[in-house]
């Protein structure tokens, strides 16, 4: 069984139990907790000309090159869903599909990304990298299970997402 599904269609047609997504999903028929809250955070490679804890606000964040992680929901990049402000457009250095290609973009060149502060913490020591905080409001970067709600009573499903839940 597959956990790691984007999208709910799978879940529709009973191909999955529950899914592990991004974004709470709208609808009567779906169920949703909180599995995980995350921060998010700014990396860019140790030693960085221009970046560091004292220097970094929304100004600075700006005005640098970005290594983005494309990942679009709702129409909107990974970084302007997570925020609470609207960001202007930034100049980009490159695009990823993975956070660790962005992630190793990031380590040998001035550019600057955001990840969730447990993967940045995971990464930090192999690809030598800072932590800064990110500039912008920003809410958590929330993980969900969800199911449908007609499984949520059914035992096996229970004992799976408890058993999740605990190991997470």
């Amino acid at each position: 069984m597959s956990l790691f599904v984007f999208g709910r269609r799978p879940l529709r047609r009973h191909r999955r139990q529950f899914i592990i997504d991004i974004s709470r999903p709208q609808g009567a028929m779906f169920q949703s907790s909180v599995l995980r809250e995350e921060q998010l955070c700014c990396i860019v490679r140790h030693n960085h000309p221009r970046m560091n804890l004292e220097s970094i606000n929304k100004e600075s964040y700006l005005q640098e090159r970005h290594a983005l992680f494309d990942l679009t929901r709702l129409n909107l990049k990974f970084v302007d869903w997570i925020t609470d402000e609207v960001l202007p457009q930034r100049k980009a250095y490159s695009e990823h599909k993975s956070l660790l290609g962005m992630i190793e973009a990031v380590s040998y060149s001035d550019a600057v990304g955001v990840v969730p502060l447990s993967v940045a913490k995971r990464y930090q020591k192999a690809f030598n990298l800072d932590l800064l905080p990110f500039p912008f409001a920003n809410h958590t970067f929330d993980s969900f299970m969800i199911s449908l709600n007609k499984m949520r009573s059914n035992a096996a499903n229970k004992w799976l997402r408890e058993l999740i839940y605990s190991a997470v």
